[in-house]
């Protein structure tokens, strides 16, 4: 990557932010001509006032480039709200509360897939063995306050990023025990999307569904089912085969033989009590395709920030090309 810096003088400073549902995360990016370095990371309480949380994260400090990723679409006058929060990303209000010469507003999964060709080994954890397609699509799918999905595609020896809204699609039950869950889900939340489930909230819903009891933390039920609580053993199978569904819908729908990175707050915390098995059996369980979906490599990202390295990297490519133009960009692959 070509970064437009002096290199005998202080790099470019970005500021980025990944603003999720729950949590936001911020760091300052310093580039130079060698890369550039995450400082500073901090993690707040996701505000309904952004602007003031990142003019307080400032402290007077001066920044060129303010890079955010929020979980939710992007509307066309270049804001994004949240799905699962009242808190707005507004470009505009941004600029005016950091002075930022340049504000970039992405989709969390768009800022994700933008660091998967960054990602080493030691970030990864293998779910299912295979060999990747170069040129093909890739898939990166993840639950954590909702359920989000992009893709990559190779397109004239680069990478563009194409975000989705793949959490808000129908929820589909294949087998009895899903077709059962599903019914008391609906009675007793209303229509189900693939979020409602692979969710943290959905966890909760999914493991009460099944023990006829009040809805627990997610961290209560995986503590449970380490101590083993058949039932919670039960929930944890069932959502881990259910995003295992989920994720080869959308591996056939995007072509995705280059591979599928799972990221997301929700797998990585769960560790080795992540059923890569029950996974594997969901993934690949669709009539005439299944050596089809066995060969493709499927990757857990373990690395706590990927959206930030994504960011990072959009900003770099900002600066590369078009540091003095607009004042957004959208996603492609530096």
């Amino acid at each position: 990557m070509s970064i437009a810096v002096d290199p005998a003088g202080p790099g470019p400073v970005l500021l980025v932010g990944d603003i999720g549902g729950t949590n936001t995360r911020l760091a300052f990016a310093t580039l130079a001509a060698d890369g550039f370095r995450l400082d500073a990371l901090s993690r707040h309480a996701t505000p309904e006032d952004l602007p003031a949380l990142l003019s307080r994260q400032l402290d007077g400090r001066k920044v060129d480039i303010v890079a955010l990723c929020g979980a939710g679409p992007l509307r066309d006058d270049g804001s994004l709200k949240l799905s699962n929060n009242p808190c707005l990303l507004d470009p505009a209000a941004i600029a005016k509360a950091t002075g930022a010469r340049q504000v970039i507003i992405v989709n969390d999964f768009e800022a994700i897939a933008q660091a998967v060709p960054a990602l080493q080994p030691a970030d990864l954890r293998e779910i299912q063995t295979g060999v990747g397609h170069a040129s093909a699509a890739r898939l990166i799918i993840g639950p954590g306050t909702g359920l989000g999905v992009a893709s990559l595609i190779a397109h004239d020896g680069d990478w563009l990023v194409l975000p989705g809204e793949g959490g808000h699609v129908d929820l589909a039950p294949v087998d009895d025990a899903e077709v059962e869950v599903f019914l008391k889900l609906r009675a007793r939340h209303g229509p189900l999307c693939v979020e409602s489930l692979l969710s943290g909230s959905g966890f909760a819903k999914l493991h009460a569904a099944l023990s006829g009891g009040p809805m627990l933390e997610p961290p209560d039920i995986v503590v449970a089912a380490r101590s083993g609580d058949a039932v919670a053993a039960q929930a944890m199978q069932m959502f881990a085969r259910w995003l295992g569904r989920v994720a080869g819908n959308a591996a056939l729908t995007t072509g995705a033989r280059g591979g599928v990175w799972i990221a997301g707050g929700i797998v990585p915390a769960w560790g080795a009590d992540f059923d890569r098995a029950a996974f594997r059996d969901g993934f690949c369980a669709k009539r005439g395709f299944e050596q089809w979906l066995a060969a493709i490599p499927v990757q857990l990202i373990i690395h706590p920030q990927p959206g930030l390295i994504g960011l990072a990297r959009l900003g770099a490519a900002a600066i590369s090309t078009n540091f003095a133009g607009h004042k957004h960009i959208h996603g492609v692959m530096p």
